[in-house]
């Protein structure tokens, strides 16, 4: 392709520039929407309804993309856009403050929603070409972020501190200013076109799209949680099906003719596989699978939909359609997390299939425009590029090693156990640190640790699996207890052989954030040791629905010898849900050990106490330990305890 041609320039400039501000517009999403919960919400007291405006207005910034692009031209609107998103990119690596990586994230997102539009007025000018690039490249930028994604074990570059992952951060950056800076005198700087608004407003279904690659089809943390996969294996499996998705949106554009019989198709495989996002098991890489690869052909045929042999000047139609589509983005991921906390009549469940729905109609639509055929060869380089990420997760799979279970010693009777609230493994200042909450489990010298609130893929936590990143981390084996939903609740960490363990949900079934109760056996070599782990509801004034969550947790118990209750209770020690475990014949240990007041709440500035273990009667306990750190919003409770034989 002559480079000199206006208006045109070669598909490596679309696929590494595109690829590469799709990747990082990826990761400064998984940094924005933590940054508005634990940064805003949390740190500084927004709460959850103001922040949706606020998401709002930043999202419908791209609104203004024609008149960026009317004041810069074409080409330094681009160069802009794009180059500023990595340079930004780099300083958010470098600055570790929670409202500077937040003030970048918003900029940078604004950025996105701004380049993607001039883009695609511009890929518009080569007409299916220019379109077929701009498809692939997203897809692989996809791809390749999913592929880092699962290398570093979901643990976003961005919230990691040590070199290596500036020089990741930079090389990528690099290569995306060099390869603007060799095609600058090839990108056009006149008019931009666009399609008619039939064409154009099925833009808006990107939107949707996004919104279902962060929650579901990238989400490599949560198919880790659903099928119970090593991490490793599952990121492999994700970052194939993407390449897959790749094969099959280049099968779309050589076969020319799409009919709406295929797309329907897709849409409704799409919608099925996501009827039920709390399939566990072998079913739900099944369901990501397909459903990934009909992600990946409806967002073809939106964008392929466009090819208009006969453009009109402008790009308002573009950019109205693309701010529709951000503006779905935010509603979309706000009700869908806003009703773990109030009440809107539904599950958040319900949201992907409407968003499913929402692609499906949008592409379906779009699918009435595909008339034109190209050749493969030129289109293959982005599949190939697919199939070699692969490599990145399987590297991190050959070295990844199952943490395993100690041989308790046969006279052991004595076993040091710890609760701790991660809050999400976001510190008080509202940046996401596990590195620091592993350190305190590993200075309290815990054989057993019961966790609260353990995230495994929930986006506004990062999309982060902290479970198999601590376990790995602190050489511990661990089962999980899902509570609000099959990739958020409780867990247990423990070095001794677990015997059995189960997870029930505790009542009332109608709490936007469910809870539940994780009941394990451990055998620590003189005997066995029975844990409830749990976390109790967490509104103060609901001290009525506790009392109901505390009956079940002692019927349970039933006076049974070598017994521990622990966890983050929400309530304080002369609460009537408190004075039921005392009357119940359990012993507070933190009051037994401790002649002073144990405050585990505020971390900061504690001044009450929520987080407990109980001990059946017949226990021993020693050391109290509650060490001070802000790497949470509450502080852990270590004691070691001797069974009775």
């Amino acid at each position: 392709m002559d480079t000199k041609k206006k208006g045109s320039v070669s598909p490596i400039f679309t696929w590494m520039t595109t690829s590469i501000t799709f990747i990082i517009g990826m990761q400064f999403l998984r940094n924005l929407l933590p940054g508005f919960v634990y940064f805003l919400r949390d740190s500084r007291g927004v709460d959850s309804l103001t922040l949706a405006p606020i998401a709002l207005g930043v999202f419908a910034i791209s609104f203004s993309a024609p008149i960026f692009r009317k004041a810069t031209g074409t080409r330094f609107s681009i160069a802009f856009t794009a180059g500023g998103m990595g340079i930004l990119r780099v300083v958010d690596q470098i600055i570790s403050d929670p409202a500077i990586d937040l003030i970048i994230a918003i900029v940078g997102i604004v950025l996105f929603g701004i380049y993607i539009p001039i883009m695609l007025s511009m890929r518009q000018l080569s007409k299916a070409d220019g379109l077929r690039n701009f498809t692939l490249a997203a897809l692989l930028g996809l791809t390749a972020d999913t592929a880092i994604h699962s290398g570093v074990s979901t643990l976003d570059l961005t919230w990691q501190s040590e070199p290596v992952a500036l020089i990741i951060v930079v090389l990528l950056v690099l290569a995306s200013w060099l390869d603007i800076f060799r095609q600058w005198g090839g990108l056009s700087d006149g008019p931009p076109v666009q399609s008619t608004w039939k064409r154009s407003l099925t833009i808006a279904g990107i939107g949707p799209w996004l919104f279902l690659q962060l929650l579901i089809f990238q989400n490599v943390a949560r198919l880790t949680a659903l099928t119970n996969f090593p991490l490793p294996a599952v990121g492999a499996l994700t970052v194939l099906t993407q390449t897959l998705g790749l094969a099959t949106a280049v099968w779309l554009m050589k076969s020319g003719k799409l009919t709406r019989w295929i797309t329907t198709s897709a849409g409704v495989i799409l919608f099925a596989s996501l009827l039920n996002t709390n399939t566990t098991g072998i079913l739900a890489a099944i369901f990501m699978v397909l459903g990934g690869i009909s992600g990946a052909l409806l967002f073809t045929v939106i964008i392929t939909g466009l090819v208009d042999e006969n453009p009109v000047e402008g790009m308002g139609r573009t950019t109205t359609a693309n701010g529709i589509g951000q503006i779905l983005l935010v509603l979309l991921t706000f009700v869908y997390y806003v009703s773990y906390d109030l009440k809107l009549g539904f599950p958040p469940n319900v949201i992907p299939p409407v968003a499913a729905l929402i692609l499906a109609v949008i592409a379906i639509a779009s699918s009435l425009y595909h008339k034109t055929r190209a050749s493969i060869k030129t289109l293959m380089q982005p599949v190939y590029i697919g199939a070699l990420l692969i490599l990145i997760p399987i590297g991190n799979w050959l070295t990844w090693i199952e943490p395993e279970i100690i041989t308790p010693d046969s006279n052991n009777q004595t076993v040091r156990v710890m609760t701790y609230n991660l809050h999400q493994g976001f510190n008080t200042k509202g940046r996401l640190d596990i590195e620091a909450l592993a350190r305190v489990i590993l200075n309290s010298e815990a054989d057993i640790v019961a966790l609260q609130e353990v995230s495994r893929g929930w986006v506004i936590n990062g999309s982060f699996e902290m479970l198999s990143w601590l376990s790995q981390r602190l050489d511990m084996p661990y089962i999980s207890g899902p509570a609000a939903d099959p990739i958020w609740g409780n867990a247990i960490l423990s070095r001794y052989p677990i015997l059995s363990a189960g997870n029930n949900p505790l009542p009332p079934d109608t709490l936007a954030m469910k809870r539940s109760y994780l009941l394990a056996i451990i055998d620590i070599g003189g005997g066995t040791l029975n844990l409830l782990a749990t976390h109790l509801h967490h509104i103060g004034k609901d001290s009525e629905i506790r009392q109901e969550q505390v009956t079940v947790l002692i019927n349970l118990w039933g006076g049974e010898s070598n017994t521990l209750i622990l966890g983050d209770l929400n309530a304080t020690p002369g609460d009537p849900e408190m004075m039921m475990l005392t009357n119940a014949g359990l012993v507070d240990l933190t009051a037994e050990l401790s002649t002073t007041p144990t405050y585990t709440y505020y971390s900061e500035a504690p001044d009450h106490q929520l987080d407990y273990i109980w001990a059946s009667p017949d226990i021993s306990a020693s050391d109290l330990y509650i060490p001070l750190s802000t790497a949470s919003d509450h502080l852990a409770v270590i004691v070691s305890v001797e069974i009775s034989r």
